[in-house]
């Protein structure tokens, strides 16, 4: 009887313990998101929600899937009441299903809720491109007013061949690409969009050009114009001090860590300070590029520092006394550290007339004016050379 009884309350035990064992596997789902609404944006948009009253959610994630195939996961936190998605380039219907997860993972019921963006965000900045010609070169611009990330693809056909360039960009706003050393020949000009999520747009037709053409100009017959030649309240800056005479500035010679050639630039009065150039002849000038000096006893390298001129200014004249101010420019320091040092060694180009391409009237003599340096508050300033490209008087 003893026995009977112990085995009884042994099988009981045993029950019960797998009852409990049974109700500890058993999967509780968070409540799902309730009353969910999408406000549409270009491309994309934002859903708001509410979470229900359930403390075992953690977070909420929605899931979608791209015209590509690619399938998108978004996620928002607990405290949060919306989801940001994006990737959609069109307007057509999508749906969405958005989950309550909690802390184990598990994932609720799903919510499904169709959706319609306001449209492809690559059509809307395509339809902002315009090309434009200049000297040698091209310009193409255009507005990504989100910061969109892109991949710009351009195709430049002329009469033998077709060149793709490419260019990526997130920059907010306004964005320009540049096609350099372009010939004195027509070309068609295509581009379309890609974005990260493999979308592509349309290929759109931007026209055809021929840029203006313009070289490099000889320096030999530069020459500097005595004081004595130019009208009262006008003069040189000291023509030599230590390393660097004038002539250094325009004798095609880059200073760099191997040989110091540069211009010691000094004035007495300060800044802003003058150099009047006589070129020896008659010119149009469609460009003006300028180096820094590259390297001192302390700091390697020196660019963007110190005495190197950060502004400067371009008059013309054609007689001496009467002067014109054509451009003044301000070399800026690119925020890539590697970016920097790249475009000072390769030297700063500027357009004479930026928004507007084309060359100045005809002159002789030019005044560079330096108006202010990247660091020390005193007389002495530096560059190590200064180029001017445009046409000679025979191609006027």
């Amino acid at each position: 009887m003893k026995n009977s009884i112990y085995i009884l309350l042994t099988l009981m035990f045993v029950m019960a313990s797998c009852a409990d064992e049974s109700r500890d596997n058993t999967v509780v789902k968070p409540k799902p998101i309730q009353n969910a609404q999408f406000k549409p944006l270009s491309g994309g948009g934002v859903i708001y929600y509410d979470i229900p009253d359930d403390e075992s959610i953690h977070f909420v994630k929605a899931e979608y899937a791209l015209n590509t195939g690619k399938v998108i996961t978004r996620a928002s936190s607990f405290y949060s009441d919306s989801i940001v998605i994006d990737g959609f380039d069109d307007s057509e219907e999508h749906a969405v299903k958005l989950y309550c997860v909690n802390f184990e993972g598990v994932t609720s019921d799903p919510y499904t809720l169709k959706i319609r963006t306001e449209g492809s965000p690559l059509a809307e900045i395509l339809n902002t491109f315009q090309i434009s010609p200049s000297f040698s070169s091209a310009k193409l611009s255009w507005e990504n007013e989100t910061g969109l990330w892109i991949q710009v693809v351009l195709e430049i056909t002329t009469k033998d061949k077709t060149v793709v360039q490419t260019e990526y960009s997130m920059l907010e706003g306004m964005n320009e690409m540049w096609i350099r050393n372009l010939a004195n020949e027509e070309y068609l000009f295509a581009a379309y969009l890609k974005d990260r999520y493999g979308n592509l747009s349309a290929k759109v037709n931007l026209g055809s050009f021929i840029p203006l053409v313009d070289y490099k100009l000889d320096k030999s017959t530069w020459d500097y114009i005595p004081n004595d030649e130019l009208p009262e309240g006008m003069e040189n800056a000291d023509l030599l001090f230590q390393e660097g005479r004038i002539t250094k500035f325009w004798d095609d010679m880059i200073d760099d860590v191997m040989e110091n050639n540069l211009n010691y630039f000094y004035s007495s009065k300060g800044f802003p300070f003058s150099y009047f150039i006589d070129l020896g002849r008659s010119v149009k000038i469609s460009k003006v590029k300028v180096w820094q000096r590259e390297s001192n006893w302390q700091i390697q390298p020196y660019y963007y520092n110190g005495q190197n001129v950060k502004t400067f200014e371009i008059w013309i004249s054609n007689d001496k006394i009467n002067w014109e101010r054509v451009r003044r420019a301000t070399i800026l320091k690119p925020a890539n550290q590697t970016t920097a040092y790249e475009e000072a060694r390769e030297g700063h180009e500027f357009l004479i007339y930026e928004d507007d391409p084309r060359f100045t009237p005809e002159f002789r003599y030019l005044e560079f004016r330096g108006i202010e340096t990247f660091g020390m508050g005193d007389q002495y300033a530096t560059l190590s050379e200064i180029t001017l490209f445009g046409i000679e008087e025979k191609d006027f």
